[in-house]
Parts: structure tokens; sequence; C-alpha cells
């Protein structure tokens, strides 16, 4: 109970406070009410959507992926188990796919509760069937951690080692973007994209593209987003860019007080003139 307090607290009152417009994760739940109020009001008069995306096949997808590893002992511990439920009913609600994914930290909670149950799982069997079991059972969860590593895994093992979760092993444009970030001065104020901004941070003023044109993860109440005029250079990988960023960035680009150093690769570099 003092765990639901202390989110009740953070979500209707902390950050509503701090940032002036209700927490930004709220948006998940646009489908299903927008808010916690809106979310019970949807299970009252809408249960249907509710039970909809509890049982949809996405969701019990998201489900195995999390049991598979564990051999499926997890579910002898359905108490330890009820301690990720609560996370794993949000993740399976919320609008986007990527929250019923294993591969983010929305899944962390659920993971973590089946982990625990399959420890406890583990125990209850061996102690009513002993013996082999106490080799036998281990044996078996880590051969399911192992295949499901090798089937669903970012490891060098893993299917999914090829799929961007990873620097690749050779990046056919590393020398135009550490060409690209070596042209913003250090005492510039740069907007860049998010893939660089880590390269560019050590420096007093660093915005995360499209800012500060146009608020973008922004938030704090009674701070607007600062002037343009602040931008002294653009590091923008166009690659890691939506068709609105470039449209915004084409807009700026035809300005007259931009010059463009840099264009390799789809790395862009432009830089104040004036």
């Amino acid at each position: 109970m003092l765990a639901l307090g202390w989110f009740v607290v953070v979500t209707q009152l902390l950050l509503p406070t701090v940032s002036g417009h209700p927490a930004h994760y709220e948006n998940l739940y646009s489908g299903v009410g927008g808010s916690p109020g809106g979310v019970v009001d949807t299970a009252v008069h809408d249960p249907g959507e509710i039970a909809r995306r509890l049982g949809s096949s996405e969701t019990g997808e998201f489900a195995a992926k999390l049991l598979a590893p564990f051999g499926l002992t997890a579910l002898l511990a359905p108490g330890a188990l009820l301690l990720g439920l609560p996370q794993f009913g949000l993740d399976a609600i919320s609008d986007p796919s990527w929250t019923r994914s294993i591969s983010y930290h929305y899944a962390a909670l659920p993971l973590a509760a089946v982990a625990l149950a399959a420890v406890e799982g583990v125990a209850f069997l061996v102690q009513r069937i002993g013996g082999i079991a106490r080799i036998g059972l281990p044996a078996f969860v880590l051969a399911c951690a192992l295949m499901a590593t090798i089937v669903w895994g970012p490891s060098p093992i893993g299917a999914e080692y090829d799929e961007g979760w990873w620097p690749p092993a050779s990046d056919v444009r590393l020398d135009a973007k550490r060409a690209a970030v070596d042209l913003a001065p250090d005492d510039a104020a740069v907007s860049a994209t998010y893939t660089v901004v880590p390269q560019l941070s050590r420096r007093e003023r660093i915005y995360t593209f499209p800012n500060p044109w146009r608020a973008s993860n922004w938030g704090y109440q009674g701070r607007d987003p600062h002037s343009p005029r602040v931008i002294d250079h653009l590091v923008i990988d166009r690659m890691a860019t939506g068709p609105e960023d470039q449209a915004l960035l084409s807009r700026i680009l035809e300005r007259d007080a931009w010059e463009i150093v840099f264009d390799r690769d789809g790395i862009i570099v432009a830089r104040r003139t004036r």
C-alpha cells in the first residue's frame, strides 16, 4: 500500500506540479483512458477493450518469452509471480507494442518476478522429488536459458545479434560520423541528432534535435524552449531522423543564416553564418 501511495503521489501530484502537464507516460495509455482514472473508467465501462489487450496474441507471446528461458518453472510459484503482475498488466494494456517486448526495460520488473519464481519453483520440485532432480532441474533450466538466448537473444550466439542492438562490427559511416563530430568547436552551442549527442555533450549548450526549434522531450513548468538563435552548429544524421524532423531541418537550412560545411553519408554539419 505504501508503494501504491507513493506511485499516486509521484504521478498525480509531483510530476504534474513540476512539469505543468500530466505525466508524459500516460500517453502510452490513451487508448484505454490516458490516465489512472481513465483506465479504471475503461475497465468499468468498456471491459472488453481491456480484456482484448490482455488476451491478445502479442501479450501471450510476451508472457511466453518471459517464462520460456526458465523452463516454465516460475509457474510453480504463483505467489512470487504476482510481484511482476502489475507491471505486466500495464505493459499488456498500453498502446505501443514495444512495452510488450523482452528487449526493453518495460519487461524488467516482470522478468525479475519470473526469475524469483523460477528459483522458488525449482526448490519446490527438488524438495518433493529429490535425487536426480537436484541436478536435473537446474540443468533443464540452463538448457532452456541457452536455447532462448540462441533464438531470441542479442548476444553473439543469438539470432538478434546483427539486428542493430549492438554497434555493427564494421560501420561504413564511422569515418563520416567522427569527422562531423570533430567539426563542431568545443565552445559551440550544438543541436544534434540523439545518436551523436553523447559525443558532443561536453559543452555548455547541447540540444537533441529538433530542440530548440520544436520542443521534444522538453518539459519543465515555466521553462519554455530556448531561442534557436543560441545554436551555432547543427550535427544531423539524416538516417536517424523522421520525416517531420527532416522537413524542419530543410526549412532551417533554406534560410541564409546557415552554411553546410559537411555533407557525407547522410550526415551533415551546418554552421550559423550570422
